[in-house]
């Protein structure tokens, strides 16, 4: 997976001081340097909050190598190399993005030290109109991972207890919840990131502001994927005990653009497998029914019914549709069992329609990971080659988007408390 770096040296008002860092986001590390979050660092404790010299790097290991050569160079060396860029030493780059193009193309003699060319830096500009992505989903190394740096981001596990269980999230500021409550627990971001007005013209503009601290190519990405993403297909696991097929079924769902997954924990805990999930379930919204004491299936079609879905248990033991007949002019929710015994009773008795994929072999039924993929990719292209409203409400896509890019900047709070102070009147 590419993931671009950055190498760049700050200096203070009167350029008597310098610091040279490595970032895989520019825009949003001035940010931090320039508000000083980053407290007892080199740059806050001598206040160097402007960014005169910048490289960018096609992947992140190269933007360390060149740190760590220029961090052995002394100061005369290192004047010599920002003024040959930038005589002025102007600053480049601000908590708005970078202020211009930068010829950053190295001359021989700095290649010659083993160093890259690099590329020149377009201006930090949004664009509205941005093409549209081939996939629908943002995982498994997508171009939208591109810009985050192999720590950014950590996949949750889900565990059931008598007590509220936390899970780290991406960016440090992000937490997943997993509690046994008799409402359906959404496993994503919390939703404290709405610090103010929560209209969705708000939120349009906060999205607005949060896109300057994230790579253009990580935005647009955003922006192409949210086009396809959809809410008239869900999927509903109950009782999944092994990891690598409920990863799996998460992966596949973010792939085809598929963006709720309700999961059903009466019996067993559910738990992804980061190296099948490969980290799908940042981009979902994930709604899990574990309370104690409690019908937990019965629950989760209930809140099923109250959005308009109709019920599909996935089974070949019943007569219904093959998949390839199944009506779409609904929403769907697709029920799959548990590896051993299939959907429940519950599941069976309360289905709307069932659904069995066509089978050619001796074999009685397909993995459920394999299940699921191919109902969904089946059942997704028939949805967009329909007349359907299958597309995401604004509302709702305003939402995804303001938790996708929450999540893919460091100290988002901090970032979002200060653009309130600032709208507010």
């Amino acid at each position: 997976m590419d993931k671009f770096g950055y190498v760049y040296i700050m200096t203070n008002k009167n350029k008597t001081t310098l610091y040279i860092g490595v970032t895989n986001d520019l825009p949003r590390r001035i940010y931090e340097h320039k508000n000083h979050l980053l407290k007892g660092a080199f740059t806050d404790k001598y206040n160097l909050e402007y960014c005169i010299y910048y490289e960018e790097f096609a992947y992140f290991d190269l933007a360390i190598q060149r740190e760590k050569e220029l961090k052995k160079w002394n100061r005369q060396k290192k004047e010599a190399l920002i003024n040959k860029k930038n005589p002025e030493w102007k600053e480049l780059v601000t908590e708005n993005g970078f202020v211009g193009k930068q010829i950053l193309g190295l001359a021989q003699d700095d290649a010659a030290e083993g160093t890259v060319m690099i590329k020149q830096i377009p201006h930090f500009v949004r664009d509205d109109n941005p093409s549209h992505a081939v996939g629908t989903g943002l995982s498994g190394g997508g171009e939208a991972a591109t810009a985050q740096s192999p720590s950014s981001y950590n996949t949750p596990s889900f565990r059931r207890s008598g007590a509220t269980e936390e899970s780290a999230g991406s960016c440090g500021n992000a937490t997943t919840l997993s509690m046994p409550t008799a409402e359906p627990q959404r496993a994503r971001h919390s939703q404290s990131v709405y610090i103010g007005g929560n209209t969705t013209s708000h939120k349009q503009a906060l999205v607005r502001h949060l896109r300057q601290f994230v790579e253009k190519r990580r935005a647009e990405r955003f922006e192409q994927v949210i086009q396809s993403r959809t809410r008239h297909l869900t999927v509903v696991l109950e009782d999944i005990f092994q990891s690598q097929n409920a990863s799996a079924v998460l992966r596949s769902c973010e792939c085809m653009g598929v963006q709720d997954v309700h999961v059903i924990e009466n019996s067993y805990v559910f738990e992804t497998h980061p190296d099948i999930a490969l980290g799908a379930n940042k981009w979902l919204d994930i709604f899990q029914y574990n309370a104690p004491k409690t019908n937990n299936t019965l629950k989760a079609i209930e809140n099923l019914r109250k959005k308009d879905y109709k019920i599909v248990a996935t089974t070949p033991h019943k007569n219904g549709f093959f998949l390839e007949e199944l009506p779409i002019d609904h929403k769907i929710a697709l029920f799959f069992g548990t590896e051993q015994t299939g959907l429940s009773d519950d599941v069976i008795e309360q289905a709307d329609y069932f659904m069995k994929i066509p089978m050619h072999g001796f074999t009685e039924s397909y993995n459920i990971s394999v299940s699921a993929a191919i109902s969904m990719y089946e059942l997704t292209k028939k949805i967009r080659q329909s007349s359907v409203n299958w597309h995401l409400s604004e509302e709702e896509r305003v939402d995804i988007l303001l938790e996708w890019f929450t999540r893919s900047i460091r100290m988002s709070e901090q970032i979002i408390a200060e653009w309130q102070k600032k709208i507010q009147p």
